[in-house]
């Protein structure tokens, strides 16, 4: 018996440049009906929701920027999570002396800003109010801080630790396979996806035992770790996903198979 669920956005729910399947919004839709709460924890920051209003009317509650805000549903953002401007200081000090040439973004919700050698999406959307500029300069912008983003040469996993040996109470995240280069997050300390599912769990009575989430990537590793049912959704090339259970992606299969599979969806059509 599930009682909430949690579900990532990219990749679980909607492919790279696609559309969410009519399959998993009737099952989504079937589970509201049944009285399960509906939570949708994503890392795309809030401003980069604005493509996406069907499936976020989907859920009860959207978190984006990995749970470092919090989305309501009357369209209001609030802020849960953000680093201050000497953290963001002191980490992007660090790292440049360590590694040279790395590269640097931020994220402050309503406004993106990069380097000019940080080329890795989303550093490249071409959003009206991105900026190019150099780092130092871009940690003095307004608004909450919510995320740092850095690309070097490193593997993901070598560059993770080098970061969280200095900074271990900071939260380090990344969606890319961790033996290759990309991008690595760095947000305020609980900006997580699993506090989400935590904190949801406990203000409505639920254990985690009675939650299912739904995740495809690295960056939903910890919150696949606490619930009682975690599904890996199209990730069979994501080794650290392989303890849990595997459905291919929508329509296939995807969020709303899984959900028609549990008994009171079973007669939701594909």
């Amino acid at each position: 018996m599930i009682q909430a669920l949690a579900c990532d956005l990219d990749g679980t729910l909607v492919p790279t440049g696609g559309r969410i399947a009519p399959s998993d919004v009737a099952a989504l839709v079937e589970a509201g009906r049944l009285g399960v709460r509906r939570v949708l924890v994503t890392g795309r920051p809030s401003r980069c929701l604005d493509d996406v209003p069907d499936v976020v009317a989907l859920f009860e509650r959207t978190y984006a920027c990995n749970g470092a805000e919090a989305v309501a549903p009357d369209g209001r953002v609030m802020v849960r999570h953000a680093l201050t401007a000497a953290q963001a200081l002191d980490v992007t000090t660090h790292i440049r002396r360590l590694l040279p040439d790395a590269a640097f973004a931020v994220e402050y919700g309503t406004h993106f800003g990069y380097e000019p050698r940080y080329s890795y999406w989303p550093a490249t959307d071409r959003w009206p109010d991105s900026v190019e500029a150099p780092i130092f300069s871009l940690l003095t912008g307004s608004g909450p801080l919510l995320k740092l983003l850095v690309k070097t040469d490193l593997p993901t996993a070598e560059l993770v630790r080098l970061i969280l040996a200095a900074f271990p109470r900071l939260t380090v995240t990344h969606s890319n396979p961790q033996g290759v280069p990309g991008p690595v997050e760095i947000l305020a300390g609980g900006a997580t996806k699993a506090n989400v599912v935590r904190e949801f769990a406990d203000s409505a009575g639920i254990g985690l035992g009675d939650f299912a989430a739904f995740g495809d990537r690295l960056n939903d590793l910890p919150m696949l770790r606490i619930v009682g049912h975690p599904v890996a959704v199209g990730a069979a090339d994501q080794p650290d996903l392989a303890a849990f259970e595997q459905v291919a992606t929508a329509p296939a299969d995807g969020v709303g198979g899984w959900l028609r599979r549990w008994p009171p969806l079973t007669r939701v059509p594909g």
